[in-house]
């Protein structure tokens, strides 16, 4: 039914685009949101179809970068957990089979999609730490002066603007969605 109405939504006059988009993106915020496990494949799916061919879809989905992909780990992390429940069930796995594929694949069209949406975020991301370390380094500076800091202190601060280093919000979802990737290859 998804299709079909994307189908239709391919079609729509240039002035209505904007007010399709507007409504489309909320309810794909909508359904992204939903904490219902049974909801999860109708989701996908309709995330799925909207990057499929459907530009207008696609720019929907791609606007909700971020969201969308915290939101297919969530959905992973639940296939993973009910993939070991349903273990000896043939055709629950292969069903569970199709719907990971699924999410997989979407996660990564959705990466493939906008590299520039994703090299903007961790940039602004590294802006960020960037700023955020030099002020740390500036007060520790004045802290080092006025306390006479020693060579562990530094390396203190040395681990401590790694671990921000790695706390990018972007670049962990992306980290998590491929340790999740790799735990289902590895469960077999």
């Amino acid at each position: 039914m998804f299709s079909v109405i994307c189908s239709l939504l391919n079609s729509i006059p240039d002035p209505c685009k904007n007010d399709a988009a507007a409504a489309l993106t909320s309810c794909l915020r909508r359904d992204i949101a939903v904490e219902d496990t049974r909801s999860y494949r109708k989701v996908v799916d309709n995330m799925a179809s909207c990057m499929d061919g459907f530009i207008l879809g696609g720019r929907c989905v791609i606007s909700l970068m971020p969201e969308a992909l915290l939101f297919l780990l969530k959905v992973l992390h639940t296939f993973q957990g009910q993939n070991k429940r349903i273990l000896g069930d043939g055709l629950a796995q292969t069903q569970l089979m199709h719907d990971l594929l699924t999410a997989v694949k979407l996660s990564m069209v959705l990466l493939q999609k906008c590299p520039e949406s994703v090299r903007d975020a961790l940039q602004r991301d590294a802006l960020q730490r960037d700023a955020l370390q030099r002020d740390a380094l500036q007060r520790d500076a004045l802290q080092r002066d006025a306390l006479q800091r020693d060579a562990l202190q530094r390396d203190a601060l040395q681990r401590d603007a790694l671990q921000r280093d790695a706390q990018c919000p972007l670049w962990k979802t992306m980290c998590d969605l491929l340790h999740c990737f790799c735990g289902f290859l590895l469960d077999g």
